[in-house]
């Protein structure tokens, strides 16, 4: 009895490592997205700024 329980928990570590580790690479592919779309939105952020200086350069000639 005692082994088959010892061979039940080991099992289940075996698992709960995969599952872990799946965890970990699921949050690594989140956080490179993350610094993607932070990179496109300071792109973006940084055309804002420089289209409207051009539009007020524009309107004042």
């Amino acid at each position: 009895m005692r082994e088959k329980l010892a061979e039940t928990e080991k099992e289940g570590g075996r698992r709960n490592k995969t599952q872990l580790s799946t965890l970990e690479a699921r949050i690594l592919a989140i956080d490179e997205q993350l610094e993607l779309e932070k990179q496109e939105k300071n792109t973006a952020l940084k055309n804002s700024r420089r289209l409207e200086k051009k539009l007020k350069e524009l309107m004042l000639q």
